[in-house]
């Protein structure tokens, strides 16, 4: 998978081998206070491929705390349903 840099973007992406636009990345992850790194998987062709944002100065802080915090709570609803109940 290859790992794509991008300035910025209003909505969504262009694939980077067919140009189709996707809205939505497969995932995202801090990897650092200030960067994500969203993994992308073109409906059209199927190229995968990830992006390293940078998001200072383009999203505010309140914004970056309710993100992360989202992302904990879908982390901590995928493990309880991976844990397996009693019948």
């Amino acid at each position: 998978m290859e790992v794509v840099s991008t300035d910025s973007y209003s909505y969504g992406i262009a694939c980077v081998r067919c140009n189709y636009t996707m809205i939505a990345p497969n995932w995202s992850e801090y990897v650092t206070e200030h960067h994500v790194r969203n993994s992308w998987s073109c409906e059209s062709c199927g190229h995968q491929f990830e992006t390293l944002d940078d998001v200072r100065g383009s999203t505010s802080a309140k914004t970056v705390a309710r993100f992360r915090r989202y992302l904990s709570h879908k982390r901590q609803r995928a493990l309880q349903n991976s844990k397996p109940r009693n019948s």
